[in-house]
C-alpha cells in the first residue's frame, strides 16, 4: 500500500475512538438531571474515563500526523482533533458538574 494509506489509517482507528468517547460523552449530557443521585459518582467516573479515553488515543493520532504527506492534511486532520477534543473536554466537564450538583 502507498505510505500516506498507511498513516491515514494508523490515523483513522483513534480518530473512530475519539469520536466514539465523543458519541457516549453526548448521550450521557441529559443523564445526571434524570438518574438517581447515588450514580452521581458513576456518570462522573464515565465521563472521567472517556476523556481519558479520548485524550490517549490523540496521542496515537499526533505521532502519526508529521508522516502525512501534505500541509493541508496536517492541518485539517489536526483541527478535527481539536474540535473532537475540545467538544470531549466540555461535555466530560458538564457530566462532572452537573454530577457534582446532584450528589448534594
Amino acid at each position: 500500500p502507498h505510505w500516506n494509506d498507511t498513516v491515514e489509517a494508523a490515523i483513522a482507528a483513534p480518530m473512530r475512538t475519539i469520536e466514539l468517547a465523543k458519541d457516549i460523552l453526548n448521550a450521557l449530557l441529559p443523564l445526571p438531571d434524570q438518574t438517581n443521585p447515588m450514580l452521581s459518582s458513576d456518570l462522573a467516573v464515565a465521563a472521567i474515563l472517556l476523556r481519558a479515553a479520548a485524550l490517549a488515543a490523540a496521542w496515537n493520532v499526533r505521532i502519526n500526523v508529521p508522516h502525512l504527506e501534505s500541509d493541508d492534511q496536517r492541518d485539517k486532520t489536526l483541527q478535527m482533533l481539536d474540535d473532537a477534543l475540545n467538544e470531549c473536554h466540555a461535555a466530560a466537564a458538564s457530566i462532572e458538574k452537573a454530577s457534582a450538583a446532584a450528589s448534594i
